[in-house]
């Protein structure tokens, strides 16, 4: 089971679906069934680029630099007294090392701390990872977690990236599932959003057509874990 699986089987116990099966038929769609009533394909989504004359997906750098930061963030616990903070950050290739981002964080967190500010606080890490901590509007579990995610390199609006890769997406697995669409009543799509980590969910559901091959499509923000249908 790989990493966005593993997500995809949180994502659907928490929603109370506690029948989940992996790989009900074997090597073959769909990765997951319910109750043997609905099979589930679960894809990525993903931009790529080129290091070393291979194409990397971009997350495949930027996701465990995202984790660090907040996992670093939430360290801090809940802090008695002070409001809660997002942090948004803005990423550009290369990246500093793991330690390094994770040193930046605590120092940087802990200078905040000496003396808190409803404005925005920005601290720089190695040049390419720009963390700002802004106030939010209401109550989290944690007093510091990641809100919001601008990576560069990406390149142009996040939008059109995304309805381009979801129709890549929806048109490569309705292809895959085609001999195997009479083992199940339902067919559900996740796809884990590693270009605009679930944003401007409304804009793609309205642009984006679902196949009748799919009774759902859903798309989860792998940070947040939030999710919505096409």
């Amino acid at each position: 089971m790989n990493i966005d699986e593993k997500l995809a089987k949180e994502y659907f116990v928490l929603q109370g679906y506690g029948s989940l099966v992996f790989e009900p038929d074997g090597n073959c769609p769909p990765d997951f069934s319910i109750s043997s009533r609905v099979g589930i394909e679960v894809r990525r989504l993903n931009k790529n680029h080129t290091k070393n004359g291979k194409r990397v997906g971009l997350e495949q750098e930027s996701t465990p630099i995202v984790d660090c930061i907040n996992s670093s963030l939430k360290s801090f616990g809940k802090v008695k007294g002070l409001s809660c903070y997002l942090g948004i950050i803005s990423l550009k290739r290369p990246f500093p090392t793991i330690k390094k981002v994770k040193l930046a964080v605590k120092e940087n967190v802990e200078s905040f701390l000496k003396n808190p500010t409803s404005s925005v606080y920005t601290f720089d890490i190695g040049g390419s990872l720009i963390v700002k901590l802004a106030e939010a509007s209401d109550d989290h579990e944690f007093t510091f977690e990641v809100g919001a995610i601008t990576d560069f390199d990406l390149g142009g609006w996040v939008v059109p990236g995304v309805l381009e890769n979801i129709r890549l997406c929806i048109a490569e697995k309705t292809e895959k599932i085609q001999p195997y669409l009479n083992n199940y009543s339902e067919w559900w799509l996740l796809l884990v959003d590693h270009i605009g980590y679930g944003r401007n969910g409304v804009e793609i559901s309205n642009s984006t057509i679902r196949p009748k091959e799919w009774n759902k499509i859903i798309v989860i923000d792998p940070v947040s874990k939030s999710a919505y249908e096409i």
